[in-house]
């Protein structure tokens, strides 16, 4: 099992261990001398239900991400305001569900402060747990370019991930191997290096020959080789082999470090290889399924909704249509009209051209900006799903002006179209909205990572986190 969800699954048993102990210490501390097997059976089911819950809206803050739980300030920060949701959620169910036998007022709000003690000293602690585990997984990073700086920034940043950025060999290439476009991500970056990793610590050096010795001085357990050195230090990689060195190139690396597909330092290579199961029919028959299902559960609190959010609109700004329509690129590259509640002002287009919304946009209306930090504004967006046009979730749906321009500018852009848009998806709950080309390479990373991974238990996943960006209002 992967370092990474060994602790995780750590940082999850730990919060376990702390709702199950912070139980246990308030029944012993009420009852005294009469604490015993029969009153912890009575209070163990009911709390062990509000305890599920707890930990899913954990979950849905992001508290069993690794680069949060470095941050003990931000993890109690999240933790206080966690937890008033959690409160209010024990008190419906125990207060509107008074069959269950028990009578935990005073209970429920000690176990709240109980576990509050126990969690802070949990949490302030287990960062050094973490880097304990996998601390002595020294990597070797051979090859520099942006996207390869870009893992060892994370490397240095976050040493819960397993590893530690031991040594780098940066080969002056000639120049014949610089191919790529200046302004792109992955092209090498020339000397001096960065002075945040020639101070990092780790060993830097640009003399290939020396991997070997570096590799027993550094106790390497780890090579990552970019994929434009790989020919010029094949054989002595292979003689490696016997030493149990686990070799990596970049795309697999960042792969399964960031969750992603670094676009500019993959080949053609690796899409032939990885996506040949693009269609995986099966899942997608069954998720299918379920968005017919999740659509017609949907539809009623919609229906509810749809007048108020209509007089909103209406009254909100300048008039206009409640709904509007737009053409965007779907599956297969075929257009199809989505449809959303109104968030800008009529005409915002008036000289024609399609713009990025931007951060703080003036054509938003008041009404309108509410409704996209909401997320409310893609209600209407149902009807595309249950016309088969979009999903629940997959790549952002595109207008096909921009995907004239991106698809161009950007390497395999053109793949992101192989399964439906989706109302939200790996790349909207991992990189905020963009509003350039820059950006939207940076989310294809993450719609290329989908498209590989893509199941129902990622999809469970991105559900989850969904919800926590539409409480957390960081729509555009």
């Amino acid at each position: 099992m992967p370092t990474r969800k060994i602790k995780q699954i750590l940082l999850l048993l730990g919060d376990t261990v702390c709702l199950y102990l912070s139980l246990y210490l308030v029944l012993a501390f009420r009852y005294g001398v009469r604490f015993g097997p029969g009153v912890w059976q009575d209070h163990l089911l009911p709390f062990t239900a509000i305890f599920v819950v707890w930990l899913i809206v954990f979950y849905i803050g992001g508290f069993y991400g690794l680069e949060l739980a470095a941050r003990s300030a931000m993890v109690l920060q999240r933790f206080f305001r966690a937890m008033l949701a959690n409160g209010a959620i024990a008190i419906s169910v125990f207060y509107l569900t008074p069959d269950l036998g028990v009578a935990p007022k005073t209970n429920l709000f000690l176990v709240i402060l109980f576990f509050s003690l126990l969690f802070a000293a949990w949490r302030l602690t287990c960062g050094k747990v973490l880097r304990a585990i996998g601390a002595t997984n020294n990597l070797l990073l051979i090859g520099v370019n942006s996207s390869s700086l870009v893992v060892a920034r994370k490397v240095l940043d976050y040493p819960e991930l397993g590893y530690k950025l031991a040594a780098v060999v940066n080969p002056r290439l000639p120049a014949s191997q610089r191919g790529e476009p200046d302004g792109q991500a992955g092209r090498p970056i020339p000397h001096p290096l960065p002075k945040w990793l020639r101070d990092s610590g780790a060993t830097v050096t640009g003399d290939l020959r020396r991997v070997g010795d570096i590799v027993q001085e550094k106790g390497i357990s780890t090579i990552v080789v970019c994929n434009e050195i790989y020919p010029d230090i094949f054989k002595d990689l292979y003689e490696l082999i016997p030493t149990g060195i686990n070799f990596h190139n970049l795309s697999s690396f960042w792969e399964e470090f960031d969750q992603s597909i670094p676009v500019y330092a993959t080949n053609e290579i690796w899409f032939l290889e990885n996506l040949r199961g693009a269609a995986k029919r099966f899942y997608e028959a069954r998720k299918r399924v379920f968005d017919v299902f999740g659509v017609l559960l949907l539809l009623p609190a919609v229906c509810c909704l749809l007048p108020f959010v209509a007089l909103a609109i209406k009254f909100d700004g300048p008039p206009g249509p409640i709904l509007y329509r737009q053409k965007r690129v779907g599956k297969d590259g075929k257009l199809f009209e989505v449809i959303k509640f109104r968030t800008m002002i009529p005409d915002a287009e008036k000289n024609g051209r399609a713009q990025w919304a931007k951060e703080n946009d003036p054509r938003v209306t008041r009404v309108g900006r509410f409704l996209r930090a909401a997320r409310l504004d893609e209600l209407p967006q149902l009807i595309n799903v249950l016309r088969g046009e979009m999903s629940f979730i997959g790549p952002r749906p595109e207008r096909p002006e921009f995907v004239k321009t991106l698809a161009k500018k950007i390497p395999h852009y053109h793949l992101r179209h192989l399964i439906r848009p989706g109302l939200t998806g790996w790349a909207q709950i991992n990189y905020p909205y963009g509003s350039s080309v820059g950006d939207a390479a940076k989310k294809l990373r993450y719609d290329l990572y989908y498209l590989k991974r893509r199941s129902l238990l990622l999809d469970a996943e991105i559900v989850l986190k969904t919800i926590a960006v539409v409480f957390s209002r960081k729509g555009r």
